[in-house]
């Protein structure tokens, strides 16, 4: 999908209005962001940051959950590969605890979903091309600099399991095997 000018002009606008605390105009801006685009996740997100920068917590609130549940994908938003955190400025303006928790819940739920597919594709394909030239332990390399990022992606200790079992690393493939299997018990 092409973005509409418009859309980014008026994302960068928000983003610029926020910068310098023209927090009502950020809304703005980053309202019409999502009249253009419903599915615009950077949106939904710097509009929560702008509604609790001015005490409005309630509808941050509402625009991370928008965010939550709006997949991450190539039409999702111009600019939704960044990831967010919650500044001092904010938080002081939350003062029940169970917001902030929930907050912060939600941006943690934000960014782990950052890893586009596209990234994570690119990922496996790498691995699958360097292994058959026969640069496995290259391929291993890939892998270990995903997991570091990625320390819950099943997949990527399967694979570096049997990468490491066909270098005659035994030990290290065990180990991704556990790993496998914690993680999958975690999931059910």
């Amino acid at each position: 999908m092409l973005f509409d000018h418009y859309e980014i002009e008026c994302l960068r606008e928000g983003i610029s209005e926020y910068n310098v605390n023209k927090f009502s105009e950020s809304i703005s801006s980053f309202s019409k962001v999502l009249e253009i685009n419903p599915a615009n996740r950077d949106a939904y997100i710097r509009r929560a940051y702008a509604y609790m920068s001015l005490g409005n917590i309630y509808s941050g609130i509402e625009d991370l959950h928008k965010a939550v549940t709006t997949p991450v994908s190539n039409e999702s938003s111009f600019d939704q590969f960044h990831p967010f955190v919650l500044h001092g400025k904010i938080k002081r303006k939350i003062k029940n605890q169970k917001d902030l928790e929930v907050i912060e819940n939600l941006i943690l739920k934000i960014n782990e979903s950052l890893v586009s597919y596209y990234e994570e594709k690119n990922v496996f394909d790498n691995v699958i091309a360097m292994t058959k030239i026969g640069n496995k332990k290259e391929a291993i390399e890939e892998l270990n600099l995903f997991i570091k990022d990625n320390p819950d992606h099943i997949d990527a200790y399967f694979y570096r399991a049997n990468l490491k079992r066909d270098l005659g690393d035994d030990l290290g493939a065990n180990a991704d095997d556990l790993t496998v299997k914690v993680l999958q018990e975690s999931q059910k």
